[in-house]
Protein backbone atom coordinates (compact mmCIF):
# COMPACT_ATOMS: atom_id res chain seq x y z
CA UNK A 1 0.00 0.00 0.00
CA UNK A 2 2.80 2.39 0.71
CA UNK A 3 4.67 1.66 -2.43
CA UNK A 4 1.79 2.43 -3.90
CA UNK A 5 1.03 5.78 -3.01
CA UNK A 6 4.80 6.43 -3.53
CA UNK A 7 3.97 4.98 -7.42
CA UNK A 8 0.46 6.81 -7.47
CA UNK A 9 -0.91 8.99 -9.83
CA UNK A 10 -0.37 11.90 -8.27
CA UNK A 11 3.05 12.03 -6.57
CA UNK A 12 3.12 15.91 -5.14
CA UNK A 13 0.67 14.38 -2.61
CA UNK A 14 3.44 12.01 -1.22
CA UNK A 15 6.64 14.72 -0.93
CA UNK A 16 7.16 15.90 2.36
CA UNK A 17 6.53 19.03 3.54
CA UNK A 18 10.07 21.54 3.44
CA UNK A 19 11.68 22.06 6.90
CA UNK A 20 11.26 26.04 7.55
CA UNK A 21 14.21 27.38 8.98
CA UNK A 22 12.96 28.05 12.33
CA UNK A 23 11.79 24.27 11.73
CA UNK A 24 15.46 24.14 10.98
CA UNK A 25 16.59 25.64 14.11
CA UNK A 26 14.73 23.97 16.81
CA UNK A 27 15.57 20.94 15.65
CA UNK A 28 19.22 22.04 16.16
CA UNK A 29 18.60 23.36 19.37
CA UNK A 30 16.66 20.10 19.77
CA UNK A 31 19.93 17.70 18.59
CA UNK A 32 22.05 20.03 20.59
CA UNK A 33 19.85 19.17 24.18
CA UNK A 34 19.75 15.22 23.35
CA UNK A 35 22.96 14.70 22.00
CA UNK A 36 25.14 14.77 25.50
CA UNK A 37 22.59 12.12 26.63
CA UNK A 38 23.34 10.25 23.95
CA UNK A 39 27.14 10.87 24.52
CA UNK A 40 26.75 9.85 27.86
CA UNK A 41 24.41 6.71 27.23
CA UNK A 42 27.08 5.22 25.42
CA UNK A 43 30.36 5.88 27.43
CA UNK A 44 28.24 4.66 30.43
CA UNK A 45 27.43 1.20 28.30
CA UNK A 46 30.74 0.37 28.13
CA UNK A 47 32.68 -1.85 30.49
CA UNK A 48 34.70 -0.88 33.61
CA UNK A 49 32.00 2.19 34.37
CA UNK A 50 33.00 3.75 38.30
CA UNK A 51 30.66 5.25 40.00
CA UNK A 52 33.03 8.19 39.48
CA UNK A 53 32.64 7.81 35.85
CA UNK A 54 28.80 8.53 36.20
CA UNK A 55 29.33 11.28 38.77
CA UNK A 56 31.33 13.08 36.14
CA UNK A 57 29.34 11.91 33.68
CA UNK A 58 26.14 13.65 34.94
CA UNK A 59 27.76 16.66 36.27
CA UNK A 60 29.26 17.31 32.63
CA UNK A 61 25.70 16.00 31.05
CA UNK A 62 24.12 19.01 33.04
CA UNK A 63 26.83 21.82 32.34
CA UNK A 64 26.10 20.97 28.73
CA UNK A 65 22.84 21.01 28.31
CA UNK A 66 22.98 24.29 30.52
CA UNK A 67 24.70 26.19 28.03
CA UNK A 68 22.44 25.72 25.28
CA UNK A 69 21.34 28.83 24.40
CA UNK A 70 17.43 28.27 23.20
CA UNK A 71 15.05 31.39 22.18
CA UNK A 72 11.73 29.61 22.35
CA UNK A 73 9.76 29.52 24.97
CA UNK A 74 9.57 25.98 24.56
CA UNK A 75 12.87 25.32 24.08
CA UNK A 76 13.11 27.09 27.19
CA UNK A 77 11.15 25.40 29.10
CA UNK A 78 12.12 22.01 27.87
CA UNK A 79 16.15 22.84 28.51
CA UNK A 80 14.81 23.56 31.99
CA UNK A 81 12.47 20.64 32.08
CA UNK A 82 15.49 18.60 31.57
CA UNK A 83 18.28 20.24 33.85
CA UNK A 84 15.35 20.06 36.72
CA UNK A 85 14.77 16.50 35.59
CA UNK A 86 18.67 15.69 36.06
CA UNK A 87 18.99 17.78 39.39
CA UNK A 88 15.83 15.59 40.79
CA UNK A 89 17.15 12.23 39.81
CA UNK A 90 21.17 12.77 40.73
CA UNK A 91 20.62 16.20 42.67
CA UNK A 92 22.61 15.02 46.07
CA UNK A 93 24.90 17.79 47.25
CA UNK A 94 27.94 15.90 47.36
CA UNK A 95 27.06 14.72 43.90
CA UNK A 96 26.58 18.40 42.12
CA UNK A 97 29.16 19.94 44.65
CA UNK A 98 32.84 17.51 44.16
CA UNK A 99 35.99 18.78 45.33
CA UNK A 100 37.27 19.15 41.34
CA UNK A 101 38.24 22.12 39.35
CA UNK A 102 35.34 24.99 39.88
CA UNK A 103 33.95 23.09 43.12
CA UNK A 104 33.19 26.31 44.50
CA UNK A 105 30.50 26.63 41.46
CA UNK A 106 26.91 25.48 42.62
CA UNK A 107 25.58 23.56 39.52
CA UNK A 108 21.99 23.62 40.81
CA UNK A 109 21.41 26.88 38.60
CA UNK A 110 18.13 26.78 36.60
CA UNK A 111 18.31 28.70 32.98
CA UNK A 112 16.54 30.71 32.44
Amino acid sequence: MILEQAHGENPSNSTPDLISPEMEKDLFNLSKLLTPFLDLTNELQSGGVTSSMVILGVITLYKQMASVNCDEGYMKALKTSLCLTITERFGAQQQFNYGGKGAKKFVKYIPQ
